[in-house]
């Protein structure tokens, strides 16, 4: 990559990171204790006590203050001026979804959460309540997931998303990136708690894994 290059990612920084920031809470609604029960859909959705309990959480994940940094991209084809946090959020498993940079979510989220997976579906016995975190090989601790740890986190990574996407809003283009992303992706590693698939074998894949790995498939696409 020549230096011409970089310097055109330098100039494009803060929508770059905001998307990547976006990118990390593509399908956070899985990491709840509902998902663990059965409420596979809380991925493209906001989680309903949250916009009870989170109200300003609320209206950053729903207003497209966000749109307003995309745009600035100046790629035409990812038509992002309205775009809101959610819009990522609820487009993200949506091969048809109206927006390029929604369709471009989707596209990570297939390759980061293998695509293959629907066509294997039959072979994967569901859990719910009692979920165990598997490893690579299959062994399972003795103890499932405890729902009241993850409520508990939850409830942590809501208060901390809720500042910071404030910040974010009001002031994103003086923001200290470094020291926000460092941060940031440090409160992330809660999703490590947690399964993106509660159907065994693939319940070796934490929130975290399947999430950091669309999370770097958005973020190549987009540079």
């Amino acid at each position: 990559m020549s230096l011409s290059s970089l310097q055109v990612l330098a100039n494009n920084r803060e929508a770059l990171l905001l998307a990547e920031v976006a990118a990390w809470l593509h399908m956070f609604g899985k990491f709840h204790e509902d998902f663990l029960r059965g409420k596979h859909n809380l991925d493209i959705q906001i989680p309903p006590d949250l916009v009870q309990s989170y109200s300003l959480l609320g209206d950053l994940l729903q207003q497209d203050w966000t749109g307003e940094v995309w745009e600035s991209l100046g790629i035409r084809e990812l038509d992002a001026k309205e775009l809101s946090i959610f819009d990522l959020i609820k487009g993200h498993r949506n091969p048809k979804a109206p927006h390029g940079l929604q369709r471009l979510m989707q596209d990570a989220h297939g390759r980061g959460s293998g695509t293959e997976k629907g066509a294997l579906e039959r072979f994967f016995p569901k859990q719910e309540e009692t979920v165990f975190l598997s490893t690579a090989l299959g062994y399972e601790p003795s103890q499932p997931i405890d729902l009241e740890m993850v409520k508990c986190e939850r409830q942590k990574l809501y208060r901390f998303l809720q500042e910071k996407l404030r910040v974010l809003r009001n002031s994103y283009n003086s923001v200290n990136w470094k020291d926000f992303r460092d941060e940031f992706i440090a409160m992330m590693n809660v999703f490590r708690l947690s399964v993106a698939d509660t159907r065994r074998p693939i319940n070796d894949v934490t929130v975290f894994d399947q999430t950091a790995a669309s999370v770097a498939f958005f973020k190549a696409a987009l540079a």
